[in-house]
């Protein structure tokens, strides 16, 4: 037997076998357990749960949401807000998502200007776009865009842009899958219940 032969090969075989039942077993470890749904959200950032879902205050940003029940926060910080609506006890490759950005504006850009920036136009020269569609809001009494984008890229979104306090909010909704007319309805609430 080689082993007999080369006491060194023992030793390098019992390594390599150590090595893939570690790697094997952190594996299987990282495979299995359930990602969590909820992030605990940073200084300034409050996530009250109620009945009819959870409010989100910002009061890094200044501005309050509320997220309709069954809806999830990931990744909460002074600039950034997402939600999705996964089930975690039966995750589906597709579900809804809504992204909050609050970009700094030192320019006090409109919304119009926003969307047509050169770097915006640059990234949509990439694009092949079906649908374009803007229209003017109003989200807690200030006026802003609606725009209703659906690409080959990047597939079917609508993203609200708001001009506030030398800053840009920007709310946007991914609708994936079978339940997309209650993603669109779940994304109005959300629209509805903002406080800025």
């Amino acid at each position: 037997m080689f082993w007999q032969k080369e006491p060194k090969n023992l030793g390098i075989i019992i390594f390599i076998i150590l090595a893939c039942l570690v790697a094997g077993t952190a594996l299987f470890i990282y495979t299995t357990e359930k990602p969590s749904p909820e992030t605990t959200a940073p200084a300034g950032i409050e996530v009250i749960e109620t009945k009819e879902g959870k409010i989100i205050r910002n009061k890094t940003e200044g501005y309050e949401v509320t997220v309709s029940k069954g809806w999830n926060v990931e990744r909460p910080s002074a600039g950034y807000l997402s939600f999705n609506d996964i089930d975690w006890d039966n995750p589906k490759d597709e579900y809804c998502k809504i992204e909050t950005y609050i970009i700094d504006n030192p320019q006090k850009l409109t919304a119009e200007q926003w969307l047509n920036r050169e770097e915006v136009k640059l990234n949509e020269s990439f694009l092949t776009i079906n649908l374009d569609e803007r229209v003017e809001v109003n989200i807690d009494g200030q006026r802003g865009i609606k725009r209703v984008l659906d690409t080959n890229e990047t597939g079917y979104s609508i993203a609200v842009i708001v001009p506030l306090r030398q800053k840009i909010y920007e709310l946007i909704l991914y609708p994936k899958g079978e339940d997309k007319e209650r993603c669109l309805k779940d994304f109005d609430l959300y629209l509805s219940s903002i406080k800025f």
